[in-house]
């Protein structure tokens, strides 16, 4: 008995065989044109629809998902890979991709399925996304004078349920000369104005950090509301300036209008 104790508990304790590793290789590039997109974020997670995968990857005390990041040319590999299924997931800054099914908005990550078999690696996986647009122009106020620290914004629009729905998508301040650049925007149209800071949340009125000037709301290149903005169509790439605004001059009637803070609570009694 001794001895066959001593047998069981070598078998138990002993560690299991290694598993078999194989990897997944591909390429991320630029849609249309081709070019390598270096320094891409790559993600290796299990399929969670593969439970025999999962199970192996817990056996094997194997992390998911594995991680990496496209050389100069665009290509990356994962080692370390056991065979099963998984969902290799490429995102970078500045680039969006389309669904898999090819319907709806463009997403800030691309994700495909792949399968590895235990005879042999991953099939070449090969990623195409889609780099964004630049919009950039000069901020101006009452004699064309350069207006800055103001927060620019590009807008969409879209129809839901009948209901017309806004959407911020980026913005960014202007700086000393009035100037700004929105990165990063997606394919699509937009609307680019000024919608306005200040004390009061929702007021429409924009100050001028050097000047007691006020300004109201006001979208490229001069108008007062989104519907008669001009709109911006951009498309993949497209580094689009002089989408210049000039702010609208605020009236006594829109700085009345704009809601006063509460009186304060009235102090305790003998104080």
């Amino acid at each position: 008995m001794p001895v066959l104790t001593l047998a069981l508990t070598l078998i138990l304790v002993q560690s299991p065989p290694s598993p078999i590793s194989r990897s997944i290789q591909g390429v991320v590039t630029t849609n249309g044109t081709m070019d390598a997109i270096p320094d891409a974020e790559i993600a290796v997670a299990i399929d969670k629809s593969d439970l025999d995968t999962v199970i192996a990857a817990y056996k094997y005390d194997l992390k998911f998902p594995v991680r990496t990041t496209s050389d100069g040319g665009g290509h990356f590999s994962i080692g370390g890979i056991i065979p099963g299924k998984f969902i290799v997931t490429v995102q970078h800054d500045g680039f969006f991709a389309k669904p898999s099914d090819g319907k709806g908005d463009l997403r800030d990550s691309a994700s495909l399925r792949v399968s590895v078999l235990p005879d042999q690696d991953g099939p070449a996986v090969s990623v195409s996304m889609i780099p964004g647009a630049v919009v950039g122009g000069r901020v101006s106020g009452i004699d064309g004078r350069a207006v800055s620290s103001v927060t620019v914004q590009a807008l969409t629009q879209s129809i839901e349920n009948g209901v017309s729905k806004t959407k911020m998508v980026a913005s960014r301040d202007t700086n000393d000369d009035g100037a700004y650049r929105l990165f990063w925007l997606p394919p699509g149209e937009y609307i680019v104005g000024i919608t306005g800071i200040g004390p009061y949340p929702g007021s429409g009125l924009i100050y001028d950090r050097i000047s007691p000037q006020v300004y109201v709301k006001t979208f490229y290149p001069n108008a007062a509301d989104e519907s008669t903005a001009t709109r911006i169509t951009v498309k993949s790439g497209d580094d689009l300036g002089s989408i210049d605004i000039n702010l609208r001059p605020a009236t006594a009637e829109d700085i009345r209008r704009v809601p006063q803070p509460p009186p304060p609570p009235p102090l305790p009694p003998g104080r």
